[in-house]
Formats: structure tokens, sequence, C-alpha cells
């Protein structure tokens, strides 16, 4: 089972608070070539995962349809079986005209693809993919907005990932004997003494470190 909330949870919270699709702070689709091993594209697999369901809450189709793309020649070079072909066909595009059922569809794909690469590929891979979710959602967050400190409700979905950082340490914990995700692991750990004094609230401090975190 994938370990983490849907991607789709932190998404729906910034469509709720009134935030903008904003499609330049994604990670370009033009980068796909440029990820030479099989960590990096594992890990850059779940940042595109991240923009699709960025994409799909906002029903950006064109969008949607180019980081599908970009998402299939990753998994297709990581020896992923699925059958991302599907997705890009006419008819799945007349499927993704109804919200709810793209919702469902994205959801599948990304967990399909993880479960593909925990059990019958490399679980390190997998881990990887995880985080590269996790962390592309949070860089989205935490750039939707030039002052977003003081965008409201932004904080609180950020507090609100205190959970989900746990998982994913947990995760790299696990896997922690492979030199990269051990350098993965050191990177975000210094998150760990924010997220623990998050309920008595971020201060713009905190949440700058999160998000000068993130950024690298």
């Amino acid at each position: 089972l994938y370990p983490l909330p849907a991607p789709f949870e932190i998404t729906r919270m910034l469509n709720e608070i009134g935030a903008t699709y904003a499609p330049k702070i994604l990670n370009s689709t033009n980068k796909v070539e440029k990820y030479i091993t099989e960590q990096s594209k594992a890990l850059n697999l779940g940042i595109y995962g991240a923009d699709l369901a960025y994409a799909a809450t906002y029903q950006q189709q064109q969008d949607i349809q180019t980081y599908l793309n970009s998402i299939k020649s990753l998994a297709d070079q990581l020896g992923v079986t699925y059958d991302y072909g599907k997705l890009l066909s006419d008819e799945y595009k007349t499927k993704f005209e109804n919200k709810d059922t793209l919702t469902e569809i994205i959801t599948n794909t990304i967990y399909d693809t993880y479960q593909f690469l925990d059990q019958k590929s490399n679980p390190d891979l997998a881990v990887n993919m995880v985080t590269g979710v996790w962390v592309e959602l949070m860089y989205i967050a935490t750039n939707i907005s030039e002052s977003s400190y003081n965008f409201t409700g932004l904080v609180d979905i950020i507090s609100k990932q205190k959970t989900s950082y746990g998982k994913v340490m947990e995760l790299l914990a696990s896997r922690n004997a492979n030199t990269d995700i051990k350098a993965l692991e050191a990177k975000l750990q210094v998150l760990k003494p924010v997220y623990e004094k998050v309920e008595s609230g971020l201060s713009q401090t905190d949440y700058n470190l999160i998000l000068k975190t993130i950024k690298e």
C-alpha cells in the first residue's frame, strides 16, 4: 500500500484556500533526459507525479498530458510495466473531463507505480519515488505565493504535514544503507525540530526553514 496520504490531499487543500494554479513553479518536463541514474529517475518520477496531481486538481488538460508523457518516459526507463500509454489515448482524454474520474485514475496510476517499484523492482527506488512526491508537493505549497507565510490557511496546510513528514523519514531510515537515500535523509533531517514543535504554531522563522530546506 502507498505509505503516505494521497497526493491530492495537499493539492485539494491549496485549491480550497483559493490558491491559483502556478505552472511556472513545477519541474520542467524538458529535464527528463537529464536524469541518468536510477535514483534520480525514481525521485523525479515522484516529482512529476506530484506535478501531475497538481495539474489534475486544477483540470489543466494540456499539462496533464505533458506530465503523463514525462512519467511514462521515466517509468519505461525503470522497467515499470504499467500501461501508461492508455492514459494518453483519446478515450482517457474524454474520461479526464470528469474531475472525480480524473482524480481516481491519477491516484491509481501513482499507487500502481509505487507498488511495482516496491514489490517487483527495487524498494529503494520506491522510497525515492515517495520522497519525490512529498518534497514536490511541499515545494508547490510553499512557493505558490511570494509571501506564502501570510497566505491565509497555507501555514496550517504545511503544519498538517507533520505526520506525512514522519512517515517519509521512517521510509528513508529503513533504506538508508543506500548512500543516496542516506543523503536525502540527512537533508530532510533538519526539519525534525521544526515539526516537533508544530503544535504550538509555526513561527515565520520555522516556516522559512521549511521553505529553504524544501527548495534546496
